[in-house]
């Protein structure tokens, strides 16, 4: 296939065997030709970093991100969850800074033990470099420094008769002696080293390499790639390249004889042995064979799936009695309590899976590098991927720029009336009764099946609300006092339906006692709105057809939320109307405002395209001065757009003011 594909042909003249090697490898780098795989693998594994600093933290890292020098790293670790769990250890141990900046005043860290308060408190420095150098010792490969800290710590718990403390410090010993003691390869020496083997069957080349850090084996990186050339080009030149994205370079690697270990040296610049005898070469040798038998099972994989399945469809179709079996079709059909059926069809062609492929990937913050295998999955026929993600680490903006080709940003939102009404209407309740619940507990799914419990409602709207706040919003922005950021949400849910500023909340702040600057107030804000908290709708002139940026509106992604931030009052009722009528015309239009036309306001200007909107929003319009009060700014607009009135009332309903129709909320909501 590689040649029959050849158009031209080009060769290069060089001195010697070393830069033709080098020329090789930056060729394949630069142009990332299709029939050569060895360079494209470019798996990244997590180190543990000390860092740099007067008071040092523990950061989990890889090398291909790092940009400085002199780093202090530990590993490598087999995924980042290893190493997650390591740091987690240790700073259950020694309380090291945790934070990133230091604050002013003590954080969370400090009051659970795990942080001496650096940022507030003077901590010797003959201290910290005692933490420091224990903590490297352990890293390096002295478990037992750990182990007799930790049952020092269970000693003393357990004359506490704190046997609660003595269990988890326990299963930390236990976590030490299960996951971080590997496999012992008796050197007499800690010489951090790299074994590479290799093993060739039917066109393939399998690659093993093993990683022994302070004597020990702690991981190892299995590859298979059809040959390219032979055995011992594409051995040299996957050898050459490993340290250029992967790995931290150690002090020395073994080798198998077939490679030219001069050569290796010369482009790696470390020392490259290739052992003839002793343990060394037993080593190479257990490589060898770990590269054979991880190729042979991948076979032994593809042949048993291929002949599971042709057997599968040979006894299903005796089974059932029918003539044949190569084409499956299978439904299922979901529903929530009973309503909003969903059906699936899942087809096997052969006993293999013949599908338009739907692949979702939850909590994709949690995968590392998932943007390239979700490029990789974009690619493939009949593949769409969704997407979703915590915003504590990752904003949908900020994914639309990790991955390459096009995307479709699906904005989700809680029940929309319709949608609660259809969950409720079997309750006995009236269409006004379900609403007022709507109004009063909230949008979110599962509140529409609680059959009003307050108790539980209140304590199900209280668990979302702190997820959000404390585990998107202030662990992104790395907010250490909570009660700020509830003051901006008590400070807003105060506001709905009013224009605010930065500086008034600042300002609204600071009369109550708390000290903040409207810049920071702005940035709160905008996590709020990142986060779907609160959405933010701008001004816009009508007349001047401009978008003006300041004294814009906001409003609660939930009724229910925002009146368990604040207490509710009859008189409030205007408000939370606005809100709902809101959100729901984000669901209906593609953008939505608040109109400003000379002096007077509009309450929501919503565009479709070239289409526009005009709505204003009223519980009640039954006292004539309300009405007229209600109807003047969309009888100042002249153009010939629909205008509409929102209200409650039933008396008025269908009116119609000169080309401005007035309409119940239920039913336009409901319609």
């Amino acid at each position: 296939v590689l040649v029959s594909n050849i158009v031209d042909f080009e060769y290069i003249i060089t001195n010697s065997e070393l830069e033709a090697l080098l020329l090789e490898i930056n060729l394949i780098k630069e142009h990332n030709p299709k029939y050569n795989v060895l360079l494209k693998d470019d798996k990244s594994y997590p180190y543990i970093e000390i860092t740099d600093e007067k008071v040092p933290r523990l950061l989990i890292v890889r090398p291909s991100k790092l940009r400085k020098k002199n780093h202090k790293l530990y590993g490598p670790y087999p995924n980042s969850t290893a190493a997650k769990k390591t740091i987690e250890l240790l700073n259950r141990l020694y309380p090291l800074r945790k934070c990133k900046t230091m604050g002013k005043r003590e954080c969370l860290y400090y009051h659970i033990g795990e942080c001496l308060g650096y940022c507030c408190n003077k901590i010797d420095k003959q201290e910290i470099d005692s933490m420091v150098s224990e903590i490297t010792r352990f890293l390096k490969g002295e478990d037992k420094i750990v182990l007799d800290k930790i049952d020092a710590m269970m000693e003393s718990a357990i004359s506490k008769l704190n046997f609660e403390k003595a269990k988890e410090l326990n299963e930390l010993k236990e976590f030490v002696n299960v996951t971080l003691r590997k496999q012992l390869i008796d050197l007499n020496d800690n010489i951090d080293r790299d074994i590479f083997g290799y093993a060739v069957y039917k066109g393939y080349i399998s690659i093993q390499v093993l990683f022994l850090r302070g004597g020990k084996l702690i991981e190892r990186n299995s590859s298979i790639y059809p040959i390219i050339t032979d055995e011992i080009e594409d051995l040299t030149l996957f050898i050459s390249s490993f340290y250029d994205k992967n790995n931290i370079k150690p002090k020395e690697i073994l080798i198998p004889d077939i490679i030219d270990d001069a050569l290796i040296k010369d482009v790696l610049n470390i020392n490259v042995i290739k052992p003839v005898k002793g343990k060394k070469k037993e080593l190479v040798e257990m490589a060898n064979k770990n590269a054979l038998n991880t190729l042979k099972e991948k076979f032994e994989l593809v042949k048993a799936n291929d002949e599971n399945a042709l057997n599968a469809c040979c006894e299903l179709k005796d089974l059932l009695g029918i003539s044949s079996a190569n084409r499956i079709e299978t439904f299922d059909n979901s529903h929530l309590f009973g309503t909003y059926t969903v059906s699936g069809m899942v087809v096997f062609t052969l006993g293999i899976p013949d599908k338009n492929n739907y692949i979702f990937i939850d909590e994709v913050q949690k995968c590392s590098e998932f943007e390239k295998a979700v490029d990789s999955l974009f690619i493939k026929k009949n593949c769409d991927v969704y997407i979703t993600g915590s915003n504590a680490y990752l904003l949908s903006g900020e994914i639309a720029t990790l991955l390459s080709g096009r995307y479709i940003q699906i904005d989700m939102l809680p029940f929309s009336f319709k949608e609660y009404y259809e969950a409720t209407k079997d309750s006995g309740k009236s269409k006004r009764e379900i609403f007022d619940s709507y109004l009063k507990y909230g949008s979110f799914p599962y509140v529409a099946y609680l059959e009003n419990d307050e108790k539980i409602i209140s304590q199900y709207i209280e668990g979302i609300y702190s997820t959000i706040l404390l585990k998107d919003v202030a662990a992104r922005e790395k907010i250490n006092d909570i009660s700020v950021l509830e003051n901006i949400l008590k400070t807003v849910a105060s506001s709905i339906g009013s224009p605010i500023s930065t500086k008034k909340i600042s300002d609204t702040l600071i009369s109550s006692g708390r000290k903040i600057s409207p810049n920071t107030v702005e940035a709160y804000l905008r996590a709020l709105t990142d986060s779907y908290i609160l959405y933010k709708a701008d001004r816009y002139d009508i007349k001047g057809r401009q978008y003006l940026k300041t004294l814009g509106k906001y409003y609660f992604v939930d009724s229910g939320i925002r009146n368990h931030i604040i207490s509710q009052s009859a008189r409030d009722l205007g408000h939370l109307l606005e809100n709902v009528v809101y959100l729901e015309l984000l669901r209906r239009k593609n953008r939505v405002n608040i109109g400003k036309f000379a002096e007077k306001e509009v309450d929501f200007v919503a565009t479709n395209m070239n289409d526009v909107e005009y709505y204003q929003v009223s519980a009640s319009v039954l006292d004539e001065k309300t009405l007229e009060r209600e109807l003047a700014p969309l009888q100042e607009i002249k153009d010939n757009y629909p205008k509409t009135l929102l209200t409650l009332d039933e008396i008025g309903n269908g009116a119609n003011y000169e080309g401005i129709k007035q309409i119940n909320v239920i039913d336009w909501l409901l319609g």
